[in-house]
């Protein structure tokens, strides 16, 4: 069994999904998204301000990821959705993902 340490600024707010086997996105309480590849011990980040401006100073609390749909999604403080889809078949690379529309749903009962 092979060990592997995620570091981040907020440990007890972390929230991990699976991309693929070997490949994990992580959000904490931070205006970041991180992609693990834990085989090769590397990481890259997705930023919620470079996604849209609107999102400046949010925070993102939640993710998950759609495999069907290579969707990653990520709920932030201020009640909005962010995605990312991933064109490509390769996590390793970061300009693989592609920005989608940011969604406010703190309005949406």
């Amino acid at each position: 069994m092979t060990q592997l340490k995620l570091s981040m600024a907020n440990p007890d707010k972390v929230r991990i999904c699976s991309l693929a086997p070997g490949y994990l996105a992580t959000v904490s309480s931070e205006s970041i998204v991180r992609v693990w590849d834990t085989v090769n011990e590397e990481s890259y980040l997705l930023s919620l301000t470079d996604l849209d401006e609107s999102l400046s100073g949010d925070k993102a609390v939640c993710v998950a990821f759609n495999e069907k749909k290579k969707v990653l999604a990520v709920g932030t403080l201020n009640g909005k959705l962010a995605k990312w889809k991933m064109i490509g078949s390769d996590f390793r690379n970061e300009s693989d993902w592609h920005t989608l529309a940011v969604k406010d749903i703190k309005s949406i009962t």
